[in-house]
């Protein structure tokens, strides 16, 4: 019994650091050693809420096992009821929690589960009272104030939700839901110097909350910083290394003039995900606007052989088409385009562009005043439409000069 108690001190210790896989490795090893213990398996259905990817109707069947030999356990009961609201099945909680509460009223975790429970149903009012008890119960805890910071914002009170962030942070700077919830207040009410303040401290305590740095990254667009944005989107390909990482980095190194750290980044994306068409689309974008048409055409048509129905790369390889002196292959790539976004003015226009570089002058204009028609006024296709009517219309007009 003594090894068993201490095994579970361990397993406790290494989930309250944060390492769930280290955690569920040793109880899956006590499931094997003491399949009888009801403790291992309600750890482990600890383990399986606790997992944003762990299988929740695993942990309530492992809870509900427990209960059956052990019906009267009010740990039991409440677990379940919190695995039952991470299975998003509220209503099934409720009296399950409303149980538990009544078997034993001094258990913070209980009034907190209730809390929460009844804020998902929308009882508001009942959801602040037992987030209330659990707070009087244990004023420190983060997680009853966060959830009331929860009801306080949707019953409307902001200002009374940020100071009950501010305070769950306070007592747990790691609390990353407080913070991502405490910055997006601060962005509705426009306090975006607040946001950056509070995201970059947070990261320097958590320098992985991933999170973070791609809301960061958006504000700093927001405000017009490439610079600052820069630095998340580099430190996000570099630690986490997805596909939309490495193109997040490619793009905000184009805005900043940086073209071979560009390259490398949509090459990166290109390998992370082979069969996306986005990386080589914006290779071919990048080498397009360099000059390098031998090298665009290939990215291009890497892309478009994995672009199914996007229409951007069959757009952007009619543009390669007609810079390099190909306007009938260029048109057939545009007509792709447009079978894929008829109602988009980039291809309708480089089309009338294609034809008026053929001297197609009828298809040219009858494209061009499509282009305009749905095109906003004062756009920029909208007056490249305008212009090439005009430059149309003065070649069809018949001669005034006297032979």
């Amino acid at each position: 019994m003594q090894a068993i108690t201490a095994a579970i001190g361990e397993g406790r210790s290494l989930l309250e650091r944060g390492n769930l896989g280290g955690a569920r490795s040793l109880f899956l090893a006590l499931e094997r050693e003491h399949p009888e213990s009801p403790d291992v398996q309600l750890w482990l259905a600890r383990l399986d809420g606790l997992d944003m990817n762990g299988d929740k109707e695993r942990a309530i069947s492992r809870i509900k096992q427990v209960l059956e030999r052990f019906p009267a356990s009010p740990e039991a009961q409440e677990l379940l009821g919190a695995g039952l609201l991470a299975a998003r099945r509220a209503a099934e909680a409720l009296p399950i929690l409303q149980a538990a509460v009544a078997r034993n009223d001094a258990s913070e975790g209980a009034h907190l589960n209730l809390g929460v429970c009844h804020c998902r149903l929308g009882n508001l009012d009942l959801a602040a009272n037992e987030l209330a008890r659990a707070l009087e119960i244990n004023p420190d805890s983060d997680a009853a104030l966060y959830e009331k910071s929860l009801v306080l914002a949707l019953r409307g009170k902001l200002q009374e939700a940020i100071s009950a962030l501010v305070a769950t942070l306070r007592i747990n700077p790691l609390h990353l839901p407080a913070c991502l919830t405490l910055g997006s207040l601060y962005r509705r009410s426009g306090h975006l110097e607040q946001l950056i303040t509070l995201y970059e401290g947070a990261l320097k305590v958590n320098p992985r909350a991933l999170q973070l740095r791609e809301e960061l990254f958006d504000v700093y667009l927001t405000c017009e910083s490439p610079g600052d944005a820069h630095v998340h989107a580099r430190a996000l390909a570099e630690q986490r290394g997805g596909e939309r990482d490495w193109l997040r980095a490619g793009e905000s190194a184009l805005a900043l003039g940086k073209f071979e750290e560009a390259e490398q980044a949509f090459a990166n994306a290109a390998r992370r995900e082979p069969q996306g068409w986005e990386a080589h689309y914006r290779l071919g974008e990048l080498y397009l606007a360099a000059r390098l048409y031998d090298a665009a055409e290939k990215a291009l048509a890497d892309s478009i052989a994995r672009a199914g129905d996007v229409f951007l790369p069959f757009n952007a390889m009619g543009q390669l088409l007609m810079h390099a002196g190909r306007p009938a292959e260029a048109h057939e790539y545009l007509l792709s385009a447009l079978e894929r976004a008829p109602m988009r003015p980039e291809p309708v226009l480089n089309a009338a562009l294609a034809c008026a570089m053929r001297q197609d002058w009828s298809s040219a204009e009858r494209f061009a005043l499509a282009a305009a028609s749905i095109s906003a006024p004062g756009s920029h296709n909208h007056s490249e439409a305008t212009r090439l009517l005009s430059e149309i219309q003065a070649q069809q007009a018949p001669s005034n000069q006297v032979p």
